[in-house]
């Protein structure tokens, strides 16, 4: 009997320490199904949307994804509860049971819409990473056009600081920012160190303002091979659990070893004061709906090949007041 080819995507840049995490989750589903699975571990194009691999996942191609939370904002409205600002923070997620909480609650919510989620990576408390601008204050933000992974929730919440917010896979930023079409991009330290470093010398964090999270997406079946697709299902969210959605506060670690390194080779890094921080959400709280915000009911605009697209040039419908559910009614809880 020849073994099952059990297919893993990502869309993380190759020498990111968050790989280490990944691929160790890949080898121990390798382990688990010994000859009957031959697991193939894969990166996607950098240069096309993440998007894509959640394509791959619900025509059958692609059995297991590892998506930026954004990329799911439309297919699985509810998953939008984990992209508002200050909705995770690093305090309750480094405690794997509420980790492994909000996998299941936004389990719950993505089967509804004929989606899996497995497991949870902690990204980034979110950094934005300038060529030339030196940042000490919401001020120094404004007009700046950073790079967003994708969703209208992050290009709203960057619009309401001023910031013009860009929509750009992380393969296309060097160029961009060659090019002049952007002053910098918004991705996690490992993103910032395994394309641009120290070429993007200026980070500005804002803490817990937006934190970014990976979640791993299959797709959920009903048909004669259901069986077998559920067992492996079952097998890949446990050990992301071993693996990556109980290990959020090495990867936290893993980020401030990296920026104190990098600090002392003349990063530029500067985090905002409690004063600045207050503005920031006083800012947000002027939107309709905030703090939850509101999410575009129309598909993201594409980027061509060769351009990056300024999200406040595109049109969007919101619609506010989404209704309660699970993963809402869990993470409300977990911030008490």
């Amino acid at each position: 009997m020849s073994a099952r080819t059990f297919r893993i995507a990502h869309d993380i840049p190759p020498g990111h320490h968050r790989l280490t995490y990944l691929a160790a989750h890949a080898q121990a589903l390798q382990d688990a199904g010994g000859a009957t699975l031959d697991v193939r571990f894969e990166c996607a194009d950098l240069s096309s949307s993440g998007a894509r691999m959640l394509d791959d996942v619900r025509r059958g191609t692609l059995d297991l994804a590892w998506l930026n939370a954004c990329h799911l904002e439309h297919p699985v409205p509810e998953l939008v509860a984990l992209l508002r600002p200050y909705a995770l923070d690093d305090v309750t997620m480094c405690a794997p049971s509420n980790a492994a909480e909000v996998v299941a609650a936004a389990d719950h919510v993505a089967c509804a819409r004929g989606l899996r989620v497995l497991g949870i990576m902690r990204a980034a408390d979110q950094v934005m990473w300038l060529r030339d601008a030196k940042v000490r204050a919401l001020a120094d933000l404004e007009g700046l056009r950073i790079r967003i992974p994708g969703g209208a929730l992050y290009a709203r919440t960057f619009d309401a600081l001023g910031i013009v917010s860009v929509e750009l896979p992380i393969g296309r930023v060097e160029a961009a920012l060659a090019s002049g079409e952007l002053d910098g991009f918004s991705a996690s330290v490992g993103g910032w160190a395994s394309t641009l470093g120290m070429r993007a010398p200026h980070g500005v964090s804002l803490p817990s303002l937006l934190v970014l999270v990976y979640l791993l997406v299959a797709q959920r079946r009903d048909d004669a091979d259901a069986d077998t697709h559920v067992d492996l299902l079952a097998l890949a969210a446990l050990e992301a659990e071993r693996k990556v959605t109980g290990r959020w506060r090495a990867m936290k670690d893993d980020d401030d070893r990296l920026i104190a390194e990098h600090r002392a080779r003349g990063l530029d890094f500067w985090v905002a004061d409690a004063a600045t921080q207050r503005e920031c959400r006083a800012r947000l709280a002027r939107l309709s709906g905030a703090p939850s915000l509101c999410v575009a009911s129309v598909p993201l605009t594409r980027s061509e090949p060769s351009k990056a697209t300024p999200r406040s040039a595109t049109t969007a419908t919101p619609t506010c007041g989404l209704p309660e559910n699970r993963l809402e009614q869990v993470l409300e809880r977990l911030r008490r």
